[in-house]
């Protein structure tokens, strides 16, 4: 149920975000070792940031997406997850509503929606009613749009249990339109041409199988100051 729409695989993401970037606004998560705790300003997610997303049922694995199409139902740029930190068609960078937009640094607090871009394509996480995930048979998710391309089924509200979305913390991602959240049964696998890679799709319940964190990226400190919100 997969087919290719290009032959194509390889990335410039690395040297697109790290030649926009300035190394004093940004914090970098290395994707081997351990991690120091992040310094002061970089604690949470904030608008801007190319991050990677691990799924914590599976921690191993990290949403991603690749120039390669559903076969069924859309016929969009697939979604999945692969169990890799290191691969580049996993970042996304987290970007504002179509309406409020987000200025850049802007941390991301609970309830905020927002639109997560798949950095290698420019395509945007997205979901819609009347297609189905082609192996659980859920709600589909797919990539679609870009840069002048993109709607309200781009839209995603954060869930996080504190005031703000932080690193390494237990996130749920709740699509606007639809009311069905980012999910995985974490059983569901590809074949070729992207073999063991497992499926995403869109649930209507909050459980475990819904849960991501933030991990592996380019975050961007937080322009706002903590004095300001006491």
């Amino acid at each position: 149920n997969i087919r290719p729409t290009s032959t194509s695989y390889t990335t410039t993401a690395n040297t697109i975000m790290l030649s926009v970037i300035l190394p004093l606004l940004v914090s970098q998560v290395y994707t081997h070792g351990d991690r120091e705790p992040p310094s002061e300003g970089f604690e949470v997610v904030t608008c801007g940031s190319t991050i990677k997303l691990s799924f914590m049922a599976v921690p191993d694995f990290r949403l991603h997406s690749h120039e390669v199409a559903y076969g069924s139902g859309s016929g969009q740029q697939s979604v999945t997850m692969k169990k890799s930190v290191d691969d580049n068609n996993s970042y996304w960078t987290v970007v504002g509503d179509l309406k409020n937009g987000c200025k850049r640094g802007t941390p991301i607090k609970i309830g905020r929606i927002i639109r997560l871009q798949h950095t290698a394509t420019k395509k945007w996480l997205h979901s819609h009613t009347g297609f189905k995930s082609p192996l659980s048979q859920n709600q589909e998710v797919s990539c679609f749009g870009g840069y002048e391309e993109s709607n309200t089924a781009d839209h995603w509200q954060v869930e996080v249990k504190g005031t703000y979305w932080e690193r390494e913390q237990m996130v749920r991602f709740k699509h606007v339109d639809t009311g069905m959240y980012l999910h995985s049964t974490g059983q569901h696998q590809f074949g070729r041409p992207i073999n063991g890679q497992r499926e995403i799709c869109a649930y209507s319940r909050a459980n475990s199988m819904n849960q991501w964190s933030a991990m592996e990226g380019l975050y961007v400190k937080r322009t706002d100051s903590k004095k300001k919100e006491q």
